[in-house]
This record gives structure tokens, C-alpha cells and sequence, in this order.
């Protein structure tokens, strides 16, 4: 893979947010770095940026080869040329949920208690933590007038303990794709440790989300993308708990998107879900 060569190192991008800050992603992504380069016979360099979007920059002008994108930000990417190759599979499916919380002691029990409640949100363009919940409390009666006061932090974790300790009211949280609260519950006290999560009581799930993936970029020619897929399907073939893929994305494996998946981002791309933030008129964007 001259091209690699010539150019430097492959360029693999992820956002600041995910996994608890640039530090540990750093510590998460060794043991796949270095799978990654040793199949393919080639430097890899982990680029870690601010947010999606600017992640998303980074991929359109090039100064990255190869992206962790949420699924939001897929259907952008695919729009503007490059191409979705593995989606992460957890608990045996290749979609997620979002869990829309609450204080478990607090005053609110139902959707219509949120009007003018404080809302804790992440990243604007995570489907789980901002987009996709925003969407379903608007699908089950809300408006935007209703969002009044939104802040937006810098994980889940962190939005989640705002809404904890009483400086928000509502946050939301990805879980595996189920409708059994106890499942769901399993999944948040992974996310976000057992004594935030103890605090928080579950108002209602989204609809199935497909799960992140990982996009090459439209200037990444086929041959040299057939050889990035090829090494990214050989990471997945270790043992569950051992495998790099594991280790950063806390996903069993990496697969190709299913029809299911293509489905609901196609579905997506007939919506402004995938517009950017500024675009979808919500309050305060002026």
C-alpha cells in the first residue's frame, strides 16, 4: 500500500467525547492501532477531534483517511462521497436505543411534565444523546417551544450527572436495542457506573438506532479502501472480551451494514435528521 507511504500514516479519526475524554480513548485504542497496522503493513495515526462535526470536516478535507462516525453523521458522510464499510455490532444487533432518563426521586412522570423541564444533552449530532431522544418527545406531543433551556455537555456521563445532582431534568442515554427495562437498566449502570445510574429512572426508549461505524473517505481510492476493509474485518476475529475492536469501541465485532440498518438511515435521509445543527431551526439557533 505505496499510497500510504507516500502520504504518511493512515489518518484514523474519532471524536473527544467518546469513551470518557482523549486520554482514555488513547489507552482504549492501543491494542487496535497496533492490530490495525500490524495487517496492514502500514502506520496508523489516531486523530482524536472536538466534536462530530468537526470530525466530519476532517474527513471532507482530507485530513482523514478513515472515521468513527455517529450515525447521524453517516448519511452526511455518504452524501458528500465517502463510504460506510462496518457498523459496530453489540448484544448481536447492529442497532441501539436511546434512553431517555429522568431522576428516579423527581417530579416528573410522564411526557407531559416536560414541558419547560432543563434539558442535558451531549454532542448535537449524537443520536443518542441529543437527536434521536430530542425526536421522540417531539413524536409523543411536545414542540420546540417546550426546549427552553438545553444545555449540552461533554459525554454522557457528564450530562447525566447534571440531571442527577438536580442541575437538569431529563438527559438520555444509548442502551442495547430492547424493550425490557432491566436489560436497559444493565446497560446504563455499564455507561454511566452504578451510582449515577441508581439516581436516574427511565421515561421512555426510542425507536432502534443503527449503531456507529466507522467511513472511509471519497479520496481514499478502491483498492487502497479494499485493503483498509480487509484489515478492519480481521480485527473482529479474536475472541469477544480480547478483541481490539472491543477494547475502543466496546462492540463484539465489526459487520457490514445489514438491511435493516440501510433502512433506517434511508428513512432518516427523507427527514432533517441529518441536517446540521444550525439548520434544523431549533430555539436559539436564531
Amino acid at each position: 500500500m505505496a499510497w500510504f507511504r507516500k502520504r504518511g500514516p493512515v489518518r484514523f479519526g474519532v471524536v473527544a467525547s467518546f469513551r470518557g475524554g482523549a486520554d482514555e480513548i488513547r489507552r482504549a485504542a492501543e491494542p487496535l492501532l497496533a492490530r490495525f497496522q500490524e495487517t496492514l503493513g502500514e502506520p496508523v495515526e489516531l486523530i482524536i477531534a472536538p466534536s462530530y462535526e468537526a470530525l466530519l470536516g476532517s474527513l471532507a478535507d482530507h485530513s482523514v483517511d478513515l472515521a468513527w462516525l455517529s450515525p447521524i453523521l453517516h448519511i452526511r458522510a455518504v452524501a458528500a462521497g465517502a463510504e460506510m464499510i462496518a457498523v459496530c455490532r453489540r448484544h448481536g444487533s447492529l442497532t441501539y436505543r436511546s434512553a431517555i432518563l429522568v431522576r428516579g426521586d423527581g417530579p416528573i412522570e410522564g411526557i407531559h411534565d416536560l414541558r419547560g423541564a432543563r434539558f442535558a444533552w451531549t454532542d448535537v449530532d449524537s443520536a443518542a444523546g441529543y437527536v434521536l431522544p430530542k425526536q421522540t418527545l417531539l413524536d409523543l406531543g411536545l414542540s420546540e417551544v417546550d426546549f427552553v433551556d438545553e444545555t449540552f455537555h461533554e459525554g454522557f456521563q457528564d450530562a447525566a450527572l447534571s440531571v442527577a445532582s438536580n442541575a437538569a431534568d431529563v438527559c438520555a442515554c444509548y442502551v442495547r436495542d430492547t424493550e425490557d427495562a432491566e436489560e436497559a437498566r444493565i446497560d446504563l449502570r455499564q455507561a454511566l457506573g452504578n451510582s449515577i445510574a441508581a439516581k436516574l429512572r427511565i421515561l421512555v426508549l426510542s425507536d432502534p438506532i443503527p449503531c456507529d461505524g466507522l467511513v472511509i473517505g471519497a479520496h481514499v481510492a478502491d483498492h487502497e479502501a479494499a485493503e483498509l476493509k480487509k484489515a478492519l474485518v480481521t480485527l473482529s476475529t479474536t475472541g469477544y472480551e480480547e478483541s481490539p475492536v472491543f477494547k475502543l469501541f466496546q462492540a463484539e465485532a465489526l459487520e457490514p451494514m445489514n438491511d435493516r440498518v440501510e433502512q433506517i438511515l434511508m428513512s432518516w435521509s427523507l427527514t432533517d435528521l441529518a441536517l446540521p445543527y444550525d439548520d434544523k431551526g431549533f430555539p436559539g439557533d436564531g
